[in-house]
């Protein structure tokens, strides 16, 4: 796995897993559970993440393929 790309990884996540965290310490955790929408954008914000990341992967492998 490239490094730039663990790196730059590392970093979505993080700012990913603040935004997250900031907005479930905004409300209440009895709201924030009620609150499903915020709970399916983080949720989406890093399956979306991870859906990129993928294939980033993906192309520079098989770009390694090509001479």
């Amino acid at each position: 796995m490239p490094l730039f790309f663990t790196r730059g990884f590392r970093k979505i996540k993080n700012v990913l897993t603040n935004i997250c965290g900031n907005i479930r310490n905004y409300y209440s955790w009895h709201e924030f559970q009620i609150n499903w929408t915020l709970q399916k954008k983080c949720l989406y914000l890093h399956s979306a993440m991870l859906i990129s990341y993928v294939l980033m992967y993906a192309t520079t492998e098989a770009l390694k393929t090509f001479p």
